[in-house]
Parts: structure tokens; sequence; C-alpha cells
């Protein structure tokens, strides 16, 4: 038997509440009515989520190709998620462990929901995804440069030139700074009484010193 739009806008209403996603050809043959009909049922529904001034909004999502229900709050972190996921590709500063790892962080506190609508958009740029070639793990460097640059620590560096020749160096780092693919750390030397930039790919290891920076 067939439902009155009136209750039929009711029961997707509650589907939707629910977080249902509402397909149209399943929806249809439920309610033994035409898709058309359940178009102007959604239709119906996005212009009363926008007049009522509910937070949220009716989001087609490609994936299970239908309707679902997005809080307002829920669009911005999904909305969050895509423009820091987009930055960290656009980068190229990370290996695939490590943008795997950064990126993994960024979505698993999704719903399931969530990462179906945000997951599509991002396969593009996750499958074509090119590192640049020193392919060095980044994440444990940001985290020591960090830590020491808070505490005030000197230390000592194993470090590459751009002439390929390494040196020794102690640096009292101050400032870590991403510019053009590359994260850099701003030192200290104190015995030029100037101020140095590495690297920090080219660095091969460090610790912390007791002596001053040189």
């Amino acid at each position: 038997m067939k439902t009155s739009q009136a209750g039929r806008i009711l029961t997707l209403y509650i589907y939707l509440l629910n977080g249902q996603t509402l397909n149209k050809q399943q929806i249809a043959a439920e309610f033994h009515c035409s898709e058309k009909a359940i178009q102007r049922d959604i239709s119906f529904l996005k212009s009363f989520l926008a007049d009522t001034g509910i937070h949220g909004d009716l989001v087609y999502n490609a994936l299970d190709k239908g309707y679902q229900f997005i809080k307002k709050e829920d669009l911005q972190q999904q909305q969050t998620v895509l423009v820091l996921s987009k930055i960290l590709f656009d980068s190229r500063a990370f290996n695939k462990t490590d943008i795997t790892l950064l990126l993994d962080s960024l979505i698993e506190p999704l719903s399931r929901n969530e990462k179906q609508a945000v997951l599509p958009l991002l396969s593009n740029e996750k499958l074509f995804y090119t590192p640049l070639q020193h392919d060095q793990a980044l994440i444990a460097k940001i985290w020591d440069f960090s830590r020491y640059i808070n505490k005030k620590q000197t230390i000592a560096i194993d470090y590459q030139r751009a002439d390929k020749k390494w040196v020794t160096r102690t640096i009292l780092p101050y400032s870590l700074i991403f510019s053009e693919y590359y994260f850099y750390l701003i030192c200290y030397n104190a015995k030029y009484s100037s101020h140095l930039i590495y690297r920090i790919d080219r660095i091969k290891s460090y610790h912390i010193s007791k002596k001053k920076s040189i």
C-alpha cells in the first residue's frame, strides 16, 4: 500500500536521524513510488533543514549512492580533515610511511559515514602521491627538534651539506619552519655569532650536547 507524501517524508526524516542512507531506488521500492517522487521528498527535506535552522544538511555519499544527514559540526570536521590532508599531499615533504601515519591520525576519529564521505575525495591524491627524493622519515625528527627548542637544549648534529660533504656541528636550535617542500631548523652558532639554517632531511644523526654551539 502506498504511503502519503507527508508520511513518507516523516519516515525518511526518521531514517536520516537514525544515520541511515537514503538510496532513491531502494526507498522508491519500499514505498511503491517513483524515484522522482523520492527526489522531491529529498528536496523538500533539504529546504526544511535550511529553513528551520537545523545545524545540518543532506549530503550525497557517492560510495553508498545515497543521501545522509550530516550535522554542521560533523561537516566542519570532515572539511577540516579534507583541507589538512590536501595540504599534506601538496607539501610532498613526507615519505609514504609518514604520510600514511599522518592521514590515519586525521581520519581515524571520523565516524564510518564521515570516512565514507571524505576518503573518495582523497583517493586520487593518495594513489599518485610522490614524496621528495630524500625519502626521509621526518615525524620523529620534527618532534625531537621541537622539544629541544622548547627546552633550549644544545644539540650536536651530523649534517650533509649541499656539496655532499659531511660536517659535525653543535647548535642551539630556536625555530623550526616549513618552506617550499622542506623543513628547516633555524639555529644560533656561537662560534660565528650568527644564525644558520639546516634542512632537517640532511641531518643524519643528532643528540643532546653539553658543549656550547660551534
